[in-house]
């Protein structure tokens, strides 16, 4: 009979502990789960960082894509003409920053960063990239799984040009 007794009572005991258990633990999986977050909007920053020259390039507040344009438009002419060094260097620079375009596109669809944070900080730079008809081009080329997601999102994008 003592052990029915205590049966009884341990059942709801563990479910009790289990429910306080969950009940702190929730604040602190936030916790983790923010600061994570930030550690890697930090490391994104960093890896933006080693774009800036690119980037100069393509901003179209700072109209210095000639150069890119150039480079895109005899790789895209049909048979494709012969490149400078720095124009093979540029076009190496381009790939390097939509491949992290493509990065961040694919963070965002599988939720692994905040959408609203991630749209402060580069929708701009997909929006430079979109507006830009040859580079749009150059995306629509080689970079198919951006390109569908930068058309899935033009509409947000130009709301941060």
């Amino acid at each position: 009979m003592l052990e029915l007794e205590w049966v009884r009572w341990a059942q709801p005991a563990f479910y009790i502990v289990g429910i306080l258990s969950a009940a702190f633990g929730i604040p602190r999986y936030l916790r983790a789960t923010r600061r994570k977050m930030a550690e890697t909007f930090i490391e994104l920053e960093d890896r933006f960082a080693h774009h800036r020259r690119i980037t100069r390039m393509i901003d179209p507040e700072v109209g210095e894509s000639a150069e890119l344009v150039e480079a895109i438009r005899k790789l895209l002419a049909k048979p494709p003409e012969v490149r400078s060094k720095n124009e093979g260097k540029l076009l190496a620079q381009f790939d390097d920053f939509l491949r992290f375009l493509l990065l961040l596109s694919q963070l965002q669809k599988n939720s692994l960063v905040s959408t609203e944070a991630l749209s402060y900080m580069y929708y701009y730079w997909f929006n430079a990239v979109m507006q830009q008809p040859p580079l749009r081009r150059y995306v629509q080329v080689f970079f198919r799984l951006l390109s569908d997601f930068m058309d899935e999102h033009e509409d947000e994008f130009r709301k941060f040009a």
